[in-house]
């Protein structure tokens, strides 16, 4: 072969390696605009991720506290006082509040079944109390209790008053008095009352359990007797009174 077709090839040659070579930066300079596009959709996938607010749970919305293009402040730091964007309420299962006396804070148990009325709608549905705080509310007096409210009619709107009947004890065949015939006023229990004769006696008593109308007396008087209802003012041990009874 001429000398001059061997470096006719031979620069054929290198001609083609460096096409080869342009043609592999050009597909490595395609594969890094690919790389940024696809960091850049990631990017802005992510932005578009941050315009969604995926609640927990199920519910409503019950309170709002933005508007289109307001400014939402920063709620990642402690020291800030950000306002929440809305408030969902689960209203499928309704939690009801329950201030038990001071005086019933050791009897109560979990699983207690309760009855509930709302007299807004008329209802009364049944109940279980669920959980309790174990702490009286020094300005109260009262420890809370909770009791979960099946809703699966949604008729029941959060926020409605209720009143709860809260089984605590049981005392069949009891001697009970008007809550209004007690005296708790000396350093005992004391119930003033009247003899056949119109005469005026003041018993020591001891009670039980207590409800809001009646009083459970366990020692000091007998079925039958007769006792004073309102104010004690004025009556003495032997004293002679008209009774009325009522």
């Amino acid at each position: 072969m001429p000398l001059q077709e061997v470096d006719v090839a031979h620069s054929r040659d290198l001609e083609a390696d460096a096409q080869v070579a342009a043609a592999e930066q050009t597909i490595q300079a395609s594969v890094s605009r690919l790389q940024a596009a696809r960091a850049a959709l990631e990017h802005e996938t992510a932005l578009v991720e941050y315009t969604r607010i995926v609640s927990p749970l199920n519910g409503v919305i019950t309170q709002r506290n933005a508007s289109d293009g307001a400014m939402i402040q920063s709620g990642i730091a402690s020291n800030t006082q950000a306002m929440p964007v809305v408030h969902v309420a689960e209203d499928d299962i309704l939690r009801l509040m329950l201030p038990v006396p001071e005086a019933y804070v050791g009897i109560i148990h979990d699983g207690e079944s309760v009855t509930v009325t709302v007299p807004a709608l008329g209802r009364t549905l049944p109940g279980k109390l669920t959980r309790f705080a174990d702490r009286v509310q020094a300005s109260t007096r009262t420890m809370t209790a909770e009791v979960d409210l099946k809703n699966t009619k949604l008729d029941l709107i959060p926020g409605m008053y209720a009143q709860v009947e809260l089984s605590l004890a049981d005392a069949p065949n009891a001697i009970a008095i008007p809550v209004g015939a007690l005296d708790s006023t000396g350093s005992g229990n004391r119930v003033y009352t009247v003899d056949p004769a119109g005469t005026v006696h003041i018993r020591t008593i001891a009670t039980g359990i207590q409800s809001p109308q009646f009083v459970q007396v366990v020692s000091g008087i007998q079925p039958g007797d007769t006792v004073i209802l309102g104010s004690h003012s004025g009556l003495q041990e032997g004293a002679r009174v008209q009774p009325h009874f009522e």
